[in-house]
């Protein structure tokens, strides 16, 4: 309440500064500025208060800018209505920062690792990435020179190369979910973008063989000799969050994002840190019912067919009776002739920072 937050307050705390991350437009200050300077108002309480935002641009608040805002408070006239963390060259209400101070335990190395290439080598960065733990894991830059670039599309970052190297020593970070996938004998893979079970890991193969064309051509001559070489269907039992499916597949894949293969638009609702799967599942079908889906897929609309099943989880349990190609983030997992009939698949939620 007012009174216990009143109280709670010493007497010896004749400064104050309050902080906030938002403000109402046309107001006099930040909201939770205003509320506390109404507390000590309507008990005749002289203290000095003065209000500041912080959090602008995404920026973490660091040792630095908490020194700062004591600071602040020192000077004879404190500085109202501040901001801390960026350089305000328009209205000039930043607090100057001192060099930056490192409050890290003795010993602790913090660092950016970059992947420089596709999908694949973003792939094998991130599964490094992800065995040292969650508090010291670095962030990951990444500049999008692969053939299918569909990892860096999703997150965001810059499809020039010169901005986006620049963006990995000053953009921001973006926290994204990462999937754990795990077969029968107990490998585990990390993934970061999609993954896909046989028609999509078939297909993956194919184009891992094509050397004459790269980007959304390879992937689409691909999904062609696909559909004319490889038309296997197995029966699945996919076990999610909230049912049971048992169906005859051609594939399925589980998607973090929303796009894979240079451009295809495979979960078109899918969000890369909403901390859920989205499951994209196509039935038994005809070849000549593939090729009617491509441009569907590539559109994002194949969702209105009945021969497509869509779904979200944060849990699965896939079995299949057959072997089936499997894909990882455009890597392949599980070839043609692997015995993998079991596999469990989760998503971790907001465990990596990217830089965008």
């Amino acid at each position: 309440s007012v009174e216990h937050f009143y109280k709670a307050v010493p007497k010896t705390a004749q400064l104050i500064s309050v902080l906030d991350r938002t403000k109402e437009n046309g107001s006099f200050g930040e909201p939770l500025y205003l509320d506390v300077l109404a507390v000590f108002a309507d008990r005749h309480d002289e203290r000095t208060i003065v209000g500041g935002r912080y959090g602008l641009g995404s920026k973490d608040f660091t040792p630095t800018m908490v020194k700062a805002v004591f600071d602040n408070l020192k000077l004879p006239e404190p500085k109202n209505h501040f901001t801390i963390g960026i350089i305000d060259d328009v209205t000039f209400t930043s607090l100057p920062m001192d060099d930056q101070i490192d409050a890290s335990p003795k010993g602790v190395v913090r660092s950016k690792f970059w992947g420089l290439g596709g999908d694949g080598t973003v792939h094998e960065v991130v599964n490094g990435l992800m065995q040292i733990t969650s508090e010291q894991r670095p962030s990951l830059g990444v500049v999008p020179l692969g053939s299918g670039n569909d990892f860096s599309n999703n997150v965001g970052v810059d499809p020039d190369i010169e901005n986006a190297i620049m963006r990995v020593f000053d953009g921001k970070t973006k926290t994204i979910d990462i999937g754990l996938l795990i077969d029968q004998s107990g490998k585990t893979e990390f993934w970061n973008n999609t993954m896909g079970i046989g028609f999509d890991g078939a297909t993956t193969i194919h184009a891992s063989k094509i050397t004459l064309l790269q980007g959304f051509p390879m992937y689409l001559w691909a999904v062609i000799r696909t559909i004319l070489r490889r038309h296997d269907v197995a029966q699945m039992t996919i076990e999610t969050d909230t049912e049971t499916i048992q169906q005859d597949v051609l594939m399925i894949a589980l998607c973090n994002g929303p796009r894979e293969g240079g451009g295809f638009h495979v979960a078109p609702d899918a969000e890369i840190d909403d901390g859920i799967l989205d499951f994209v599942m196509i039935k038994g079908v005809s070849r000549l019912m593939l090729f009617r889906l491509i441009p569907e897929v590539m559109n994002g609309t194949h969702g209105r067919f009945k021969q497509i099943r869509l779904g979200r989880s944060k849990e699965f349990k896939i079995n299949y009776d057959r072997p089936m190609a499997i894909h990882t983030d455009g890597e392949i997992f599980a070839g043609f002739t692997s015995d993998i009939r079991e596999l469990k698949v989760s998503v971790l939620p907001k465990a990596l920072r990217v830089i965008v």
